[in-house]
């Protein structure tokens, strides 16, 4: 073992230097190993760009042969030609998934779509495939889930139980068979291959399963493997739930190169004057040896996401960790666009493509970052018919936002208060501060009789300002004549 680590040392310091050097070379890339969907639903698959964004280059899409769903049947893919293109300067892209309702009870069915051949001179990254997991519409007398999170860890050596949950209302025997179906590991090498058909007998709410994780002496850095439900019988009452477990084995010899998580050192939600967001990346349970690790932005899907040049800077980049080091961070710059829009755009920032025995810690390779309108908020995808200070309250107090009182205060906050920075800050400042007040006085009759009565002399107020000007005048001068009577009076 002595004699062994200097030379993989050496050999990580080539790799990794010559990872590093390639700067110049874009991977491409999924975002999420694994994603939900339910029948009747769409999904957005996500792929990013790291390192290089110039030219265009395009991956192509594979549908894996071992999915259970059928395409064109259980679901539909919105790509032509099965190719993803990026332009130049793109960092991310995405194409959707609809999980179509065919009225069966079939319990939750998935399929796995890999990344074939890319061009244009890019690679394909290590995160180079996705299974999407499509759940039943329908709703089986008996369900049979995982008990277990959707990741867990295990050290090599070591063994646990993998536990099944039968729930729901239905009687009788049931049965679920259990398989494990190695992604990094190797089956029946790395750890026991899991086989078995688990029976339920009517009353039984728990089975488990047995894994073991070999102790094999090689520094081979941390595997993953699935463990999946299949076959649920009698197929007319009990369907599977949750499909798999991933689980992560861990090297436990010495000399790890690490996993690697990614933090966000501020808010999640940052104002779009904010000038940048800072994020660390750490590795942790080793760091041995240089190693690299990729980052890149991914715009927010649909007209209320976050996209590059418009309200972020695209970043991208590759990261390389000295033998010994364990922080690296990075920024992301954040346009202020001095433009209305939604409360809230979202993006994401993620780590990826870790290099050599090096990987991620599983949950920890994004961050969604939320960046908050300063300059006027409106209900949505660019619409400004229910912006800022009269979206909320005067719509819960009048019932509707299409009341003209509302109306009244909408026209009054486009001609007046959204020509003025002060006007802008103060309507940004109430469109977060507010809905907790609206929601309360939506609820109760009392409350929006007040609101109703404290709003409508501002609504006249503001559409009508000369009368208004012209009946306080006069009141002031009555109030000041009355004054001067009682005091000759007195």
């Amino acid at each position: 073992m002595s004699m062994r680590l200097p030379i993989l040392s050496a050999l990580l310091l080539v790799a990794a230097t010559q990872g590093a050097l390639a700067q110049s070379q874009a991977a491409l890339q999924l975002v999420d190993r694994v994603i939900q969907v339910r029948e009747g639903d769409d999904t957005e698959i996500q792929l990013v760009r790291t390192n290089d964004l110039s030219g265009a280059q395009t991956v192509t899409v594979n549908v894996s042969i071992s999915s259970t769903a059928t395409l064109n049947e259980d679901y539909t893919i919105d790509l032509d030609g099965g190719v993803v293109t990026f332009d130049d300067g793109d960092v991310s892209e995405y194409f959707t998934l609809s999980a179509e309702d065919d009225g069966d009870l079939e319990g939750t069915e998935y399929v796995t779509l890999t990344l074939g051949t890319a061009s244009g001179g890019a690679n394909v990254g290590k995160s180079d495939s996705i299974r999407v997991e499509i759940l039943d519409a329908q709703n089986a007398d008996t369900d049979l889930d995982f008990v277990d999170p959707l990741s867990i860890r295990i050290r090599e050596g070591e063994n646990t139980n993998i536990n099944v949950r039968r729930s729901g209302e239905g009687s009788g025997d049931v049965r679920v068979d259990v398989t494990s179906v190695g992604v990094t590991a190797v089956d029946g090498v790395d750890y026991e291959s899991i086989r078995e058909t688990l029976d339920f007998e009517d009353g039984d709410e728990t089975r488990n399963v047995r894994l073991e994780a070999n102790n094999d002496d090689e520094l081979e850095g941390n595997e993953f493997l699935d463990v999946f439900l299949e076959s649920a019988e009698p197929d007319d009452r009990a369907a599977i739930g949750q499909l798999t477990v991933e689980v992560l084995i861990e090297d436990d010899e010495p000399g790890q190169p690490g996993e690697f998580e990614l933090k966000n050192l501020g808010d999640n939600e940052v104002s779009e004057d904010a000038g940048s967001v800072r994020f660390e990346v750490n590795r942790l349970n080793g760091d041995t040896g240089p190693v690299t690790v990729d980052y890149g932005t991914v715009d927010g899907v649909g007209d209320d996401g976050a996209k590059a040049g418009s309200h972020y800077v695209a970043s991208t980049g590759r990261l390389l960790f000295e033998d010994g080091q364990t922080t690296r961070s990075f920024e992301v710059p954040i346009i202020d666009d001095d433009e209305p829009g939604p409360q809230k755009r979202p993006f994401e920032v993620v780590i990826t493509n870790p290099t050599l025995l090096s990987t991620l810690e599983p949950g920890s390779n994004k961050v969604t970052i939320r960046i908050l309108e300063n300059d006027g908020v409106t209900d949505g995808g660019g619409d400004s018919d229910c912006l800022g200070w009269c979206c909320f309250v005067a719509t819960a107090a009048y019932g509707s936002y299409l009341d003209p009182h509302v109306e009244v205060l909408r026209d009054f906050r486009d001609r007046h208060l959204q020509r003025y920075s002060a006007g802008r800050a103060f309507t940004a400042w109430y469109y977060r501060n507010s809905p907790p007040l609206a929601a309360y006085i939506a609820e109760r009759p009392a409350a929006r009789w007040l609101a109703r009565a404290a709003l409508t002399p501002v609504v006249y107020t503001v559409a009508y300002p000369g009368v208004t000007a012209s009946v306080l005048a006069l009141s002031a001068l009555l109030l000041l004549r009355r004054r001067r009577r009682k005091s000759v009076g007195g």
